[in-house]
């Protein structure tokens, strides 16, 4: 099942509703790139739009399915999973049309990453809405592709102080941190997305994609060429007993309960 599609004089808004909270796991994953196969193939240089339903935009990977599979994971499995997790992302920060983000809730870790590497953010007014990198506090790290594409998004100081302490930010915060481009009201946030996407003429659209495609050469580039070694760096911290250990204690904190796994490291 893909995501709800919705074509709106040009422009493409696509709503995430994999699960209440579109917590990241392979269901999520399959819908991702389900919703991009259709958007390549019947609106390849539409300007899209993607949101979510409710008070959370995105709550990032979820916990009890990647925990979990992380806990009796051998590295070579482990490895291949963090293959195809990092393919997301990435293949919608590349994806050739306008990508705007409205976000109209919580957009946590994997669920920040989904907002940010879209080429606009737009954020509902909240208070208490949180948007932050938070892996590393929950024995995480993070790939190389994804520390290459906050360096180029949001600068390599915001991106490196993001990344190594996983911190979260409010929206003032994150939108002074290169997170966010605009704040708005919540009833004016897709009006605010759809009259930035239509800002682009239709004839220029193809020039967009040219110039987007330029910017990001050198990035991909890299992570094309280097991954591969860090990543296999990575998966062996990411199941060590110490990142094992963090996650079970993380659930615990957020669930309030022993996780349902035992950790097999």
């Amino acid at each position: 099942m893909s995501w709800d599609i919705n074509f709106e004089d040009g422009v493409v808004v696509v709503t995430m509703n994999t699960n209440a909270e579109n917590r990241q796991n392979d269901l999520f994953f399959n819908d991702l790139h389900d919703t991009l196969d259709k958007l390549e193939k019947d609106y390849p240089y539409c300007p899209i739009i993607l949101t979510a339903k409710g008070p959370i935009f995105s709550v990032g990977l979820d916990f009890e399915s990647v925990f979990s599979f992380l806990a009796s994971a051998n590295e070579e499995d482990a490895y291949q999973w963090f293959k195809t997790y990092k393919s997301t992302n990435l293949r919608l920060f590349s994806h050739p049309a306008p990508t705007i983000a409205a976000i109209n809730g919580h957009a946590v870790a994997g669920g920040t990453i989904t907002a940010i590497v879209c080429d606009y953010r737009i954020v509902a007014k909240n208070e208490k809405l949180k948007m932050g990198l938070t892996e590393t506090q929950v024995g995480l790290p993070i790939p190389y592709a994804y520390t290459e594409l906050f360096s180029h998004i949001l600068g390599t100081q915001q991106a490196s102080l993001s990344g190594m302490f996983g911190l979260s930010y409010n929206i003032y915060q994150a939108k002074d941190m290169g997170y966010l481009h605009q704040i708005v009201e919540p009833d004016q946030l897709i009006h605010e997305a759809l009259k930035m996407a239509r800002s682009i003429p239709k004839n220029s659209l193809k020039s967009y994609v040219m110039t987007k495609k330029s910017l990001q050469y050198s990035v991909l580039e890299r992570i094309k060429n280097n991954s591969d070694v860090l990543d296999r760096e990575a998966v062996k911290e990411m199941i060590s007993p110490e990142s094992l250990t963090e996650q079970a204690n993380t659930y615990k904190a957020i669930k309030g309960t022993e996780p349902p796994w035992k950790i097999c490291a």
